[in-house]
């Protein structure tokens, strides 16, 4: 299987016995980050540095160790540009990852099937995203990927396609207890799904994300972009090219927490809200009839109280997981 890193960027708020749960999350893997990246972004406290002091990381550690916060977007940007593994795994401090997450993912990236489907109706609804142009880059990169013999296997439940670049996987969601899972964040699996599904709504669940650092850097990496940065990310990486899949499996179950909500409202999130619609219309996923349908549809909710925005997650994006 190909080597890895795995990036986990960690600040000073983070609980220290969730830091610990998810790095022992990882620890009992069936296949094992080749080299561990935890970016400090900012300092520690003493708790946290403890748990990084105290584990006994079994492949090469490296601590990037920045002078102050500098926010989640450009913490990983660091640990992307550090990594030493064409491919990264991206892990939140505080999420608990399945047993054979790695595996799963790696086994669709490795794998041998062909890119029939991709090549067919995959770019013919990029086509419609994001113009021809952007379609032959997606067909040139997928017979680059055969001719190569990387092309991938495909998960049950996907089309046939090659090897993604940029691979992810569905979250089961928790508050307190990991044991009991409430909800769920699905989404799609094949190329041309996520295509179109991220004229709308993040395609992607972070914390379950692989990726081809090569191609990452290439689209510009993480930036400074509160609240949509790997959001931002998977767009530019559709638009240069990358081949997309996500595994239809739960891959990850993530710790949401009682102000989740709260986060997801508010004058600085409609500003960064409108920001992505922006960027989503000047890099071709929408016109501007499709940029005002989706600030009229977004934005609204963003000003209501955090039981109404609670509401609408739990209505439309956030499936009860029984």
């Amino acid at each position: 299987m190909m080597k890895f890193s795995l990036i986990i960027s960690v600040y000073a708020n983070e609980n220290p016995g969730y830091f610990t749960e998810c790095v022992q999350s990882i620890l009992t893997q069936s296949v094992l980050p080749d080299e561990w990246i935890i970016v400090k972004d900012g300092p520690l406290t003493s708790g946290l540095e403890d748990v990084i002091r105290g584990i006994a990381f079994p492949n090469k550690l490296r601590v990037i160790a920045l002078p102050e916060n500098v926010t989640q977007g450009p913490a990983r940007a660091e640990g992307v540009k550090a990594a030493q593994c064409d491919w990264v795994a991206i892990m939140d401090s505080d999420d608990i990852c399945m047993p054979d997450r790695f595996e799963k993912q790696l086994t669709m990236i490795g794998g041998a099937a062909a890119a029939t489907a991709l090549m067919g109706a995959g770019v013919q609804g990029v086509k419609k995203i994001a113009g021809v142009r952007e379609a032959a880059v997606v067909a040139k990169r997928a017979a680059e990927v055969v001719a190569s013999g990387e092309a991938g296997a495909v998960a049950p439940g996907m089309s046939l396609g090659a090897a993604p670049d940029l691979i992810g996987g569905q979250i089961a969601e928790f508050f307190e207890d990991p044991k009991a899972l409430a909800t769920a964040r699905r989404v799609p699996l094949g190329h041309g799904d996520i295509a179109k599904y991220a004229k709308y709504r993040n395609p992607f669940n972070c914390m379950t994300v692989m990726m081809r650092r090569s191609l990452a850097l290439e689209a510009g990496n993480f930036r400074y972009f509160p609240y949509f940065e790997d959001y931002d990310l998977w767009a530019r990486m559709i638009k240069a090219g990358a081949i997309c899949a996500n595994h239809p499996d739960p891959l990850v179950n993530v710790r949401v927490g009682s102000g989740m909500y709260a986060r997801r409202r508010g004058a600085a999130y409609v500003r960064s809200e409108l920001r992505m619609q922006q960027q989503l219309r000047e890099l071709g996923f929408n016109s501007s009839v499709g940029y005002l349908r989706n600030v009229a549809l977004r934005v609204p909710p963003r000003l209501l109280p955090a039981r109404g925005v609670a509401a609408i997650y739990k209505q439309f994006i956030h499936k009860n997981n029984k």
